[in-house]
């Protein structure tokens, strides 16, 4: 499962816990049992180490599972980044060498679209360029922002 320089050779690990058997989800559930907590506590010690530090403004923690996790404890807002089934593979299959069916797993495992729409604090839409969806998340920054600004004022 390692290569000869330590690491996780994640097409490998994909094979083990992606997929629709019960030793896939039992592994699974092993891997985010061992990898969950130790993120969570990651990220609590970054967000400590930043909001120690006094300036800044805001974090942003990009996780596919944050809601699985529940790391969304961590979270003032939650953004959706909405973009279609069809755009989604063309990335990952440009950027990951994904197939059509490892994106469908993967996004198996997760809890439906629609549920973490539902849960978010906005949605960014990301059916055209990155440089459209930086520019509203980007704005949906400055929103948040705003009050705290004008609070510091």
């Amino acid at each position: 499962m390692f290569n000869e320089q330590g690491k996780i050779i994640r097409k490998e690990l994909a094979r083990i816990v992606f997929g629709e058997s019960k030793q896939h989800q039992e592994s699974l559930k092993s891997l985010e049992k061992i990898v969950h907590p130790e993120i969570h506590r990651r990220l609590e010690q970054e967000i400590q180490a930043a909001r120690s530090q006094g300036h800044v403004d805001a974090i942003l923690i990009d996780a596919a599972v944050i809601l699985e996790a529940g790391w969304q404890e961590l979270c003032d807002h939650i953004v959706f980044i909405e973009c279609p089934f069809e755009q989604r593979l063309q990335r990952v299959t440009r950027n990951r060498g994904w197939s059509t069916a490892e994106l469908t797993r993967r996004e198996n495992h997760q809890l439906p679209l629609s549920e973490k729409r539902k849960l978010a604090t906005t949605v960014v839409h990301n059916d055209q360029d990155l440089q459209s969806a930086g520019r509203q998340l980007s704005r949906f920054i400055d929103l948040i922002l705003q009050p705290e600004k004008e609070t510091n004022n």
